[in-house]
């Protein structure tokens, strides 16, 4: 069954735009709608993309049985109008246009309330199940705001707040649940783009929960297991380890934040994070588990294993140099991707040799396979134009005439764009290089040749890094003004 996120609607909201007649776009949107509506008091229901998707499964139905039959379309759609009727009767209203925001927080708040009184005389199991209680409700809460607005701000990243306003004590209960909270948090908001830039706060958050594990408090809780390990003077040591459960979200947001990486542009951080989990750092102490079994388990509620490893393949080309580079193909991770994904494959072979007309179309295929998300279109444009530019600059260091019409046939890029790319580079980064903008000739100038070679491999690496800054702050100005008139719009 699929796990359904704002993600996943929205991420099938966009299929059914851009590719509405795929099979795979008709059963993500069947399994989705079969998975809400399961649920009778669902919040998602109210969003706008429940309705679409039920027009678009029954208009399939009337071109074509093959891909959903009348009789599966209709029942969704009954099913759908049957809870809508439930979840009105729960609120207490009429219509969708009556539940507004200050409704749903009136409605939730008072349930939360209700949770809150004589709590204090309970037992430890009732106080647990109170806790359970609580999270669904905020949960539901938030969900429901998102559903009618569309923004991702209302999903709560933090919910002891609320726990502490009901009974101090429930907190106690929500020290089991932190990491798989975080994980669940960092699923439902993913979309929201200052989520993705501050990958660096949840990933300190995630270990900061490592560090804090307080033994004298969590001997006895279901989030912790303890290890008795013998020391050197035979006295018995207590290890603290998070359960299973906590172990695996502990993962599951760790290679999560590599896709953050790569979506801010941020591709050292990728490689180097992606070495330390499959080597030294695939086992820790306070976490169950292999960080590469956890990978081998990736679905699509954020980033799978297939995708995930071709961004990883893709930082490397773009922040390696050729040694670097032939070491970290041996990673034996990336090793076994390369036998099962011939098409990452091909693309490594294709970017070494510099067969830049083959990578670009590998690219434009990786990208189509890859599970959509709000701020990938960006971030792939981004890393494709740092490779072109990468790759040009190397293909120039090692001739010394070729005009711009072989360029731009052997990289299957525009003149116009060569011209531009090569023009501000000579400028911006005193390459040595001359071109005759009237012959269309690009030239290597061979005085001093050996030095001029050595700064001009450096001045590529540099250019790369300097590309990648601008571009990361073209788009956090782009963020924040974003959110500026967001919230100026709120506000009045």
């Amino acid at each position: 069954m699929v796990v359904v996120t704002p993600l996943t609607l929205e991420r099938c909201r966009h299929s059914l735009c851009t590719n509405g007649n795929n099979p795979e776009t008709v059963e993500l949107a069947y399994q989705i709608l079969k998975t809400l509506l399961a649920t009778s008091d669902s919040p998602y229901i109210l969003s706008p993309a429940i309705p679409e998707m039920i027009n678009f499964l029954l208009q399939t139905a009337q071109v074509s049985s093959n891909l959903i039959t009348h009789r599966a379309a209709n029942e969704l759609a009954q099913k759908y109008q049957e809870n809508l009727k439930r979840l009105f009767h729960t609120y207490g209203v009429e219509s969708i246009d009556q539940i507004t925001q200050d409704f749903i927080m009136y409605h939730y708040d008072g349930l939360i309330s209700q949770l809150s009184h004589g709590t204090e005389v309970f037992e430890p199991a009732e106080k647990s199940e109170i806790y359970n209680t609580v999270c669904t409700v905020i949960s539901q809460r938030d969900i429901a705001l998102w559903a009618i607005t569309g923004k991702l701000q209302f999903i709560q990243a933090d919910i002891v707040g609320s726990l502490y306003s009901i009974d101090p004590d429930l907190l106690v209960y929500h020290d089991d649940h932190k990491m798989k909270h975080t994980r669940d948090i960092l699923a439902h908001k993913w979309g929201d783009p200052m989520v993705i830039n501050q990958w660096q706060y949840v990933l300190d958050k995630a270990t900061s929960i490592l560090q804090n594990l307080d033994l004298d408090k969590t001997l006895n809780r279901s989030g912790i297991s303890i290890d008795s390990v013998s020391t050197q003077e035979n006295n018995t040591a207590l290890t603290l380890r998070l359960s299973e459960s906590e172990s695996t979200s502990y993962w599951e947001i760790r290679w999560w934040l590599l896709y953050a990486m790569f979506l801010t542009g941020d591709y050292d951080k990728v490689v180097t994070n992606f070495s330390e989990m499959t080597t030294h750092g695939k086992t820790i102490p306070k976490v169950s588990g292999d960080a590469t079994q956890i990978l081998k388990q990736l679905d699509n509620t954020v980033i799978n294993k297939s995708s995930l490893i071709r961004m990883i393949v893709i930082s490397i080309a773009l922040t390696h140099a050729n040694k670097q580079r032939e070491k970290s193909w041996q990673n034996a991770t990336l090793v076994e991707a390369f036998y099962e994904d011939p098409l990452i494959k091909d693309f490594k072979q294709d970017f070494e040799a510099i067969s830049f007309p083959q990578v670009t179309d590998e690219l434009k295929q990786l990208k189509e396979e890859i599970p959509w998300c709000p701020q990938l279109e960006e971030a792939w444009e981004s890393a494709r134009s740092l490779l072109i530019q990468k790759s040009i600059i190397t293909y120039l260091s090692f001739i010394s005439r070729v005009t711009l019409d072989h360029l731009s046939s052997f990289f299957a890029i525009d003149k116009a764009l060569i011209t531009s790319f090569i023009t501000k580079s000579i400028a911006l980064l005193d390459l040595p290089l001359k071109l005759n903008t009237q012959t269309g000739v690009v030239e290597y100038i061979t005085e001093n040749s050996r030095r001029h070679q050595a700064q001009f491999i450096e001045n590529m690496h540099r250019n790369a890094e300097e590309e990648v800054l601008r571009l990361k702050a073209a788009k956090l100005n782009s963020i924040l003004s974003a959110n500026s008139n967001e919230e100026n719009s709120y506000e009045s």
